[in-house]
């Protein structure tokens, strides 16, 4: 999410007082989240402890890098797109994702406005949730912090609901979610093992329904040689019967001579 596109769509900063934070106007197609913007110099940056800034905590001591005359912290309220923006398995959320984000002011009507590093020298960003949700009985809530670098880290919850960090991120506190073990099966539940005997009739059965099966093949096999060779006596036997009756009427007829036998008539 472009959070400096969209503060700067609904702020114009450049002529905005240094120190004021201002709300930012939120597109329709995200709805429930808030922005705000806070321009500061380096100086007071670094000299000066802000106090409050929304739920953060801004002690002195802190720099940026790299180097900005003059920088622009971004805050976000993910709300009820926390678990969209950064889903987390196995945890669920007790309170929205919370973010603090710095850029470079000197252009901030830039294409890419330059994303600064802030650390926290001497006393940590202070970062107080309210409206925390109770955590579920027996779960422990835990600090987390998601870094520009795709890093995610877990810590204690101080007193209920703050956390504490050195540097710029995104920020939430969850509980790990427990999964129920499973109910064991009852014992009407649980299938009876095969006893030995009946293991030992099924497989008698199994043997003997094969042992069925080959013999039932086996006489298929007797029985269709017996029948193709009865089959081929009686064509022999035709034959022979139809020869006897055939030769006699031939007897008295003469067989044609072949045609190359057959006499020349005279020149």
């Amino acid at each position: 999410m472009n959070s400096t596109a969209i503060c700067i769509q609904g702020i114009n900063l450049a002529k905005r007082l240094t120190g004021v934070p201002y709300d930012a106007y939120v597109p329709c197609n995200l709805t429930g989240i808030r922005i705000s913007a806070l321009m500061l110099t380096r100086y007071n940056l670094k000299w000066r402890s802000y106090g409050y800034y929304k739920e953060f905590l801004i002690p002195s001591g802190v720099i940026e890098e790299p180097y900005a005359r003059k920088l622009v912290l971004v805050y976000q309220n993910l709300a009820n797109w926390s678990s969209l923006y950064y889903p987390l398995p196995g945890y669920t959320y007790l309170t929205p994702v919370l973010g603090i984000l710095s850029y470079d002011a000197y252009d901030l009507y830039a294409k890419n406005v330059p994303e600064l590093d802030i650390l926290a020298l001497e006393d940590p960003i202070t970062i107080k949730f309210h409206n925390v949700q109770p955590a579920p009985q027996g779960s422990l809530p835990k600090c987390v912090y998601f870094y520009s670098n795709n890093l995610v880290e877990f810590r204690h919850v101080i007193d209920g609901n703050i956390c504490l960090t050195r540097i710029l991120g995104h920020f939430a506190i969850v509980t790990e979610v427990k999964i129920a073990p499973s109910r064991p099966p009852t014992p009407d539940e649980i299938a009876p093992s095969p006893s030995p005997t009946a293991h030992h009739d099924n497989n008698h059965q199994k043997m003997w329904t094969f042992s069925l099966l080959f013999i039932v093949f086996c006489l298929s096999g007797i029985l269709f040689v017996i029948v193709k060779k009865y089959r081929l006596w009686e064509t022999r036997r035709s034959f022979g019967d139809s020869a006897a009756i055939i030769e006699p009427l031939l007897g008295n007829i003469e067989a044609p001579l072949p045609l190359e036998a057959q006499t020349r008539p005279l020149s």
